[in-house]
């Protein structure tokens, strides 16, 4: 089985709520604020939290890439790279797969 043909995430309905809880919880996490994630910087210490916002959105809740994208103001490339670069990460490094892991739990 392959990318095309793996059956999809039934995307979820989630309310705007449940969204932002997750916002939330990763702002808190990072100690970021929601307007430096929509904004267009590329510190370190903002695109992580962002990238990892887009992973938890994108692979775990089942939203698309463009509708993630455009909360963000990012296009849906960004976000693609964004959780292709956070999977990478998670693969490798097992402290920083444990801490985005917990975070998810927190969530879902």
């Amino acid at each position: 089985m392959n990318y095309w043909t793996a059956p999809a995430l039934p995307p979820r309905n989630l309310s705007k709520g449940k969204i932002q809880q997750i916002i939330d919880e990763v702002c808190n996490a990072y100690d970021v604020k929601m307007y430096q994630l929509q904004s267009r910087s590329r510190h370190h210490e903002i695109t992580t939290p962002k990238h990892i916002l887009f992973y938890i959105l994108v692979k775990k809740v089942g939203l698309t890439a463009t509708k993630t994208g455009k909360m963000f103001g990012n296009d849906h490339s960004n976000v693609v790279y964004g959780c292709k670069k956070i999977k990478g990460w998670m693969d490798v490094d097992k402290e920083f797969r444990t801490s985005v892991l917990g975070i998810i739990n927190k969530i879902i």
